[in-house]
């Protein structure tokens, strides 16, 4: 649920998505890469590294698919144009499957996926592993099959246990990766932008499929360019069910998700009654809210800066509130409203743990609270700097504070926090070059990035 947008808040969107910064990927040697424009000077390719890829089980059957194909029966020397889902599924039946999308084509239809067997095996997608030529198939590196969307379908079918990795998602008319339901689905290391639906990659709501997908995990993907949100899963929709089990968005590059005249434009997305939820290692940049929850989890070592709204975005509007969040290493530049946002409008939060936050430069408070079901947790090693407000809470909060350095405010506490504020100490934390987010090497989340500060807060989590 979201508040009506008011007249101003349009004019707002519509400007910010027509004035936003450029930004274009670039080439990373083991990861993904982007380069950030104000005006006429660009950074260097600002780069991050894969986390380890997910080991796939020994195929016991290899299929193959190649668009320039002809009634092909899926083998090496006569592909598939498509992948046969009934053939697939009697693969799958008596063990694990490969399939092997030829890296050099482009696909006039979407990739439909069709996978109605249920059993325990699993179904490997790839795009970028194998090219073919005329004397067969060879490995290379940095192609990728690309494809006008990967898609379930709508209807109320389980389709579990697959792997999609290495596709160029781009030129859908609609959403770019959906998935209605399903257990233990991978998106892993794809490129998704510049399709026309929303959201980008998306887990439809428990309540629309009927099922409670158990392991859903997104990682090492880039996805950027898109009308709408980013990363979405869908919850229970305000609904009295729980939603999904296990939901794992890592290590992706999100940027540029926008919508003039719409705030529905977020990085990451996770709807309400979601359970064991991380939301790890992201970089998030220029959309409205760049991590949105609306369940508890625990969201650590993300970066997040450029943001329309909020940088981290923690509402109860639908669900049972967020007790047991834990905000771990998290470092939030420049939002035009507040760092991060805490509304506790219909229920008690309780062991709410923010620890080792570093925000910068926000328009509003670097931290706002608030609601009348009120939160209780710990503050400890949080660098607050050039905002409105340090920290700021407009209902009676229960916090204890550790470790906090406020400086550069305008206030470094203000009502129902001003008492707590008082705990903070005003030092310079010394950052270096914030227009160049990853550093001088270029890696984010690496010793020289520039938010790392002499005074504690967020530390990299990867070098």
């Amino acid at each position: 649920m979201r508040a009506p947008t008011t007249p101003t808040a349009l004019l707002g969107a519509l400007l910010w998505a027509c004035s936003a910064p450029p930004s274009e990927p670039c080439a990373c040697a083991n990861g993904h890469g982007v380069t950030l424009c104000e005006g006429e000077e660009c950074t260097g390719c600002q780069c991050l590294d894969f986390a380890p890829p997910t080991e796939d089980p020994v195929p016991a059957a290899t299929r193959y698919v190649d668009a320039d194909a002809t009634e092909g029966d899926g083998s090496e020397a006569a592909p598939w144009a498509a992948p046969d889902w009934e053939a697939l599924d009697g693969d799958v039946a008596t063990g694990d499957v490969l399939v092997v999308f030829d890296a050099g084509d482009t696909w006039p239809e979407f990739l439909a996926i069709g996978r109605t067997d249920t059993g325990p095996n699993r179904i490997v997608l790839d795009g970028h592993r194998s090219v073919r030529r005329a004397g067969g198939w060879v490995e290379v590196s940095g192609a990728r099959a690309v494809v006008p969307g990967i898609r379930t379908g709508f209807e109320n079918v389980v389709r579990s246990r697959i792997t999609v990795r290495g596709f160029d998602v781009t030129g859908s008319d609609d959403k770019g990766i959906y998935w209605r339901s399903g257990d233990d689905i991978l998106i892993e290391d794809n490129l998704v932008h510049a399709n026309l639906g929303t959201p980008s990659i998306s887990l439809d709501y428990t309540s629309r499929s009927g099922h409670r997908s158990t392991s859903f995990v997104v990682r090492n993907n880039h996805v950027w360019d898109q009308a709408g949100e980013c990363i979405y899963i869908g919850g229970a929709e305000g609904e009295d069910l729980d939603a999904h089990e296990v939901v794992i968005v890592e290590n992706n590059l999100v940027h540029d998700c926008s919508v003039p005249l719409s705030p529905q434009s977020d990085g990451i997305n996770i709807k309400d009654r979601i359970g064991a939820v991380t939301i790890a290692h992201n970089v998030v940049f220029a959309t409205n809210w760049g991590i949105e929850l609306a369940s508890p989890g625990t969201v650590s070592g993300n970066l997040v800066f450029g943001t329309r709204a909020n940088g981290i975005h923690v509402v109860d509007e639908w669900g049972l509130g967020s007790s047991g969040l834990r905000l771990e290493d998290n470092v939030i530049l420049d939002s035009d409203e507040a760092g991060l946002y805490m509304n506790a409008s219909n229920h008690a939060w309780s062991n709410v743990t923010i620890s080792r936050l570093t925000v910068i430069s926000s328009r509003e408070a670097a931290i706002e609270a608030g609601g009348e079901g009120g939160i209780e947790g710990t503050m400890d090693d949080v660098v607050l700097t050039n905002a409105s407000v340090g920290l700021d809470a407009w209902s009676p909060m229960r916090f204890q504070l550790g470790k906090c350095t406020a400086h550069g405010n305008d206030l470094a506490g203000d009502r129902e926090f001003a008492a707590l504020a008082e705990g903070c100490v005003d030092v310079d934390p010394e950052f270096g070059d914030l227009g160049t987010p990853a550093g001088p090497d270029g890696r984010f989340f690496t010793a020289d990035d520039p938010w790392v500060s002499t005074v504690g807060g967020a530390r990299p989590t990867r070098d």
